[in-house]
């Protein structure tokens, strides 16, 4: 951890297993650790801050529960004055909207997020970071300006979803 450090690195994410040597890590750190794989939920994010075993912590949409339980994660860690990032799982148009929308609602939302840019085939406003497909089943690609994307403000979660193209990538067929 400490190369990483003195590579410049701004935050560390889950360095160790266990809330025991989390806290360890993070009362040794000279940056801010990021909790990740210990937090997915409200019940873990408690747990955390009583163990003081991260600085920060990524938020999941899928894995705290949805939005609900997202909410809970963040506005637990903003009455903490801890930040957190939205992370995803590589996710397609869909969660990757419902992402951004997510992080642009939550003040606690304040770090710098891990997720793809949704773009339809030959598109892609990026040629390697949070280009994670060839194709995907939006009908336009999400803006991007200084790497990030920008808010989708069209109706629904922001995105026109081409049905040929969600037709042909079902697996059912």
């Amino acid at each position: 951890m400490r190369r990483l450090v003195d590579a410049g690195v701004s935050l560390i994410e889950q360095p160790s297993e266990g809330l025991r040597y989390m806290a360890e890590v993070t009362a040794a750190s000279a940056v801010p650790i990021v909790a990740d794989e210990s937090c997915w939920d409200i019940h873990d994010a408690v747990d955390v801050l009583q163990a003081r075993a991260a600085d920060c912590i990524s938020i999941y949409l899928a894995k705290a529960g949805g939005f609900g339980g997202a909410c809970k994660v963040a506005d637990l860690a903003g009455a903490a004055m801890m930040a957190c990032d939205v992370n995803g799982s590589i996710e397609s148009a869909i969660g990757t909207a419902a992402n951004v929308h997510f992080a642009l609602a939550r003040p606690a939302v304040s770090l710098p997020a891990v997720i793809t840019i949704s773009a339809p085939a030959g598109t892609h406003p990026c040629r390697v970071a949070g280009h994670y497909y060839d194709d995907d089943i939006l009908t336009e690609p999400m803006q991007v300006r200084d790497g990030a994307i920008l808010p989708l403000d069209a109706p629904g979660l922001g995105i026109t979803i081409d049905e040929d193209k969600l037709q042909a990538f079902r697996c059912d067929q």
